[in-house]
């Protein structure tokens, strides 16, 4: 992953990079082994720091950070500061990465009417813990802001995917929506002790058909995507329940299951507040 993203990114020895996220969080392979593969600098990020974007915002500017890797959530935090203050032009950021969460990229509008799109560019990263993080990239521009789609962009150059039905068929056509399998030695292998999950998630696929994954060993993510007319992938939601806060993986289902086996419940239903949950989507 790290060596088909060189390609994309050109990252240097010069870089300096944030340690911003939580081990036990799957952005921080990225950000750590990001940095030390290339020969650059990591900046451990303070927990307090962490939590108050405009210390964090500050932080930014004395350690002159070049990669800023976050979710969604973190940086639109980030956007008012840094447009409302006079030293902005004090930013080295010359890439700025999101994943972990989907992307509104009406919320970046403040941000490139001010910095632009070219420097510090802007990329959407979509991946999944199980392929050790990052699969597909896309450099959002002004266009972006224009159409809006939920754009996850093109498959990095070690990965493979194809987007299946809910019979196994490979999904081709423009906009016809089929599940995310991802296929490539950055794929781990199944679940520590949980053979029954392994068996459910991760598959060999043998076929007369040569799709993208055809006899590949895959993790199927349990994301629905569907192909432009340009050929970027889009995200399209989930064929379950799941859903994921501040980058976090959340089953409402098992909280669902939890409550209704309080004595005091008759029904619980649990959704996200203030987000539209898309569901079982076939």
């Amino acid at each position: 992953m790290l060596k088909a993203a060189e390609i994309v990114y050109g990252f240097t020895t010069s870089d300096i990079w944030t340690l911003f996220h939580s081990c036990a969080f799957d952005f921080a392979v990225w950000e750590t082994w990001g940095a030390l593969a290339f020969g650059g600098k990591l900046v451990v990020v303070p927990y307090y720091i962490c939590r108050s974007p405009r210390d964090f915002y500050q932080l930014l500017i004395k350690e002159k950070i070049t990669v800023l890797n976050q979710t969604p959530a973190a940086f639109y935090q980030l956007i008012d500061i840094a447009v409302n203050d006079p030293q902005s032009k004090q930013l080295s950021l010359k890439n700025i990465i999101f994943g972990g969460d989907v992307l509104d990229v009406h919320c970046l509008k403040p941000w490139v009417e001010k910095f632009g799109d070219k420097r510090p560019k802007i990329y959407n990263m979509y991946g999944i813990t199980e392929t050790t993080v990052h699969v597909t990239y896309h450099r959002i521009t002004l266009d972006d802001l224009i159409y809006a789609e939920p754009v996850i962009g093109k498959v990095l150059p070690s990965y493979k995917v194809c987007l299946l039905d809910e019979t196994g068929r490979e999904v081709t056509a423009v906009g016809q929506k089929g599940e995310i399998c991802v296929a490539g030695s950055s794929v781990t292998k199944g679940y520590l002790n949980n053979p029954k999950l392994t068996h459910e998630k991760f598959k060999v696929l043998k076929s007369e058909s040569k799709n993208a994954c055809d006899t590949k060993f895959i993790y199927k993510s349990g994301d629905l995507g569907a192909y432009s007319s340009d050929g970027n992938l889009l995200y399209s939601g989930r064929i379950d329940h799941q859903v994921k806060i501040r980058g976090y993986r959340i089953e409402l289902a098992e909280i669902e299951s939890l409550l209704n086996q309080q004595i005091e419940v008759k029904l619980a239903a649990v959704i996200m507040s203030g987000t539209e949950v898309e569901k079982n989507i076939w």
